[in-house]
């Protein structure tokens, strides 16, 4: 069990170089037992990944506390990166955060300084 799968602190990149993720794969293969990644908010190789079917997500349905569940989205930049039409941010980001203060509300955006 890797409790909180999306932090940092499980990533070394100084010597000896390892990624927690990765070597938990890794060690259950080797035994022959599950693993299982447990995070609120999923790294995107693993949301990716169970997506995909690679990996199998077991999600929580409804909170501890009647609070409505986000709607996760994932925007593909890499074509558009190619073709240079976009920047920082993709369209649909772009859009969705433009609407969002046509209606007076706030945006908060998390960028992930390590890619």
């Amino acid at each position: 069990m890797l409790d909180e799968e999306h932090e940092p602190s499980y990533k070394q990149d100084s010597s000896p170089r390892y990624e927690s993720r990765g070597l938990a794969a890794f060690l259950a293969q080797q035994h022959g037992c599950p693993y299982v990644l447990g995070s609120a908010t999923p790294s995107i190789e693993t949301f990716a990944a169970a997506q995909t079917g690679s990996l199998t997500m077991l999600e929580l349905k409804q909170r501890a506390r009647a609070v409505n569940l986000p709607t996760i989205e994932i925007e593909d930049l890499s074509r558009l990166y190619r073709e240079k039409k976009v920047d920082i941010i993709g369209p649909q980001l772009a859009e969705a955060m433009q609407d969002t203060l046509d209606r007076k509300l706030q945006s908060i955006l998390f960028l992930n300084r390590r890619a």
